[in-house]
């Protein structure tokens, strides 16, 4: 109303956006969820006024839920995305021995063992890894298991002779987008993806957007109500929710 005294007075009907809307601390979405639960443990421990009631308090969340799936629909409409070579190589390269644990190498290395041991020198193509000389051939298959798997943790070794490619992958996905398809890949082994925190436009798997830290001491005292709309918006419950 340039150039009058004419005021405009806005009613925000959302009392929870009217909070966030004056913190400065407000910096991404992790700090609304943050904002979210402290008003929760108002209702148990009160510091300051209520806001409102739990209720009202969950209405107005929701329809924060709705303005963070909105803002990344027209992320998502707007960027043109493409696949990464170098993340596509890492994700398919094969493993190392270092990348697993104890059990775990102990595993493969009696299965390779127990190859070697069961089959003729003459099917050792049938292995389907780097072939050794028949010299190294005679040397592992008399060793033990333990003497094996210390001569196979040495990487040198462990790198020509295991196939340490993986058969299965899975893209665990810990935002709402479908990103991880550009690097799916059926050609090499089999692929599964979870959405953890669900998926924009996937009424099966609606995103799941609250509070996570179960540490608090607040969130034994909320368990305790035996009130679930005090649960409404805490993820591992919202987890239950979903085949994740």
């Amino acid at each position: 109303m340039y150039g009058t005294k004419a005021r405009i007075r806005f009613n925000i009907v959302n009392k929870f956006l009217k909070h966030i809307s004056r913190l400065s601390s407000i910096n991404n979405w992790v700090d609304i969820e943050n904002e979210y639960y402290k008003f929760l443990s108002n209702f148990i421990n009160p510091h300051t006024d209520y806001l409102c009631e739990i209720s009202q308090l969950n209405s107005d969340f929701s329809k924060i839920k709705e303005l963070l799936e909105s803002y990344l629909r027209i992320v998502i409409e707007n960027s043109n995305i493409h696949k990464d070579n170098n993340i596509e190589a890492i994700i398919y390269s094969e493993f190392e021995l270092k990348d697993f644990t104890e059990t775990g190498f102990d595993e493969i290395a009696k299965v390779e063992h127990d190859k070697i041991q069961n089959l003729g020198k003459e099917d050792w193509d049938k292995l389907g890894i780097s072939p050794l000389t028949m010299k190294e051939i005679d040397l592992y298959n008399d060793l033990n298991l333990n003497e094996f798997k210390k001569q196979f943790s040495r990487p040198n070794i462990a790198k020509n002779h295991f196939n340490l490619t993986p058969n299965n992958t899975l893209f665990l996905n810990f935002n709402y987008t479908n990103t991880e398809k550009l690097y799916l890949n059926y050609n090499i082994g089999n692929q599964d993806v979870i959405h953890i925190h669900g998926e924009l436009g996937n009424n099966k798997n609606p995103i799941i957007f609250g509070y996570g830290d179960e540490l608090g001491k607040e969130y034994l005292e909320i368990e305790n109500l035996n009130d679930n709309s005090y649960l409404e918006n805490i993820k591992s419950i919202k987890y239950l929710d979903t085949n994740n």
